[in-house]
């Protein structure tokens, strides 16, 4: 952004030796759209082939940072017995945090873009308003720019969530940390990579043969159905869900979802604690075979 200020603005760069990124190594896998609204659209078939991969690769002494979609959050709790260590959180929720910072593994599942509008209103608000010509000519190349230096903000800020992000001896180095991205196959993907080595400068970039699309993908054994329910409650909008739809949507097998209703049932569980603290109450309607149950939101 400040070098839409051509003359008006020194920028004086960091001192590129003074942090060592080489005890990280950056496994990179590329697919197809990972925005959004595809990670959200597939978020179940992607979520879980992603644990697999992870369980299969990372010993259990490790601790587990997930970066994902809001969305996508549910279907990534609840896998804390696979590890010493893990957790899930989601963009716009990310920046200045210390949870995680003893951990040594990141993840980012999905990449975060602004909208269009977004860039050429902070270009003028910066420059202002501007001409039909330059809408037409200019500002499509002004946009990409904008928007993918954002995306590498993001990205670089989630990374730096966990241990990499602190200095441990005089010649800047950090303790060995993995991360694990799955970019675009695009410019976008490129440019993303690139900006990450430039901000951390002697990562170790190694291939990562993870293919995210693949359908034979089994699924993940989840450990805590309580904490997918507790963070897909956070994601929705206020009103009534049933219990069938977020069986489905979670992969709540019937008996593991009785039991999540015995424990709601109990107003001194965590799990009701923490949906009663969001407005959240269970509701069974009807007897018998036509008994239905719902969680309602206020």
């Amino acid at each position: 952004m400040l070098e839409l200020f051509k003359g008006n603005v020194d920028i004086i760069g960091s001192n590129p030796d003074a942090r060592s990124y080489s005890n990280v190594n950056l496994h990179v896998a590329y697919s197809g759209s990972v925005g959004k609204t595809k990670m959200t659209k597939y978020a179940r078939q992607r979520s879980d082939r992603l644990m697999v991969e992870l369980i299969e690769r990372l010993s259990s002494d490790r601790k587990v940072f997930v970066c994902c979609h809001k969305d996508v959050e549910p279907h990534l709790a609840g896998f804390g017995n696979q590890w010493a260590a893990y957790d899930v959180g989601h963009y716009g929720a990310l920046d200045g945090r210390n949870d995680w910072q003893e951990f040594d593994t990141a993840v980012i599942f999905g990449l975060s873009y602004r909208s269009r509008v977004w860039a050429l209103n902070s270009y003028m608000a910066f420059n202002g308003v501007q001409t039909d010509h330059w809408l037409m000519e200019k500002a499509n190349d002004i946009r990409k720019k904008l928007e993918n230096a954002q995306i590498a903000v993001s990205v670089v800020q989630a990374i730096n969530r966990v241990r990499c992000r602190r200095v441990i001896d005089s010649s800047g180095n950090c303790a060995p940390t993995d991360v694990y991205i799955v970019l675009p196959r695009d410019s976008t993907g490129a440019y993303l990579l690139k900006a990450i080595k430039k901000e951390m400068p002697g990562i170790n970039v190694l291939d990562w043969d993870f293919v995210l699309e693949d359908k034979s993908t089994k699924r993940p054994r989840r450990s805590n159905h309580g904490e997918a329910l507790i963070r897909y409650m956070e994601t929705i909008l206020p009103g009534e869900v049933s219990a069938s739809t977020i069986k489905t949507k979670l992969g709540i097998p019937q008996r593991s979802w009785m039991r999540l209703v015995s424990q709601i049932k109990d107003l001194s569980n965590d799990i009701t604690v923490r949906l009663t603290s969001m407005g959240v109450r269970l509701e069974q309607r009807g007897i018998g075979r036509g008994a239905r149950t719902y969680l309602v939101k206020a």
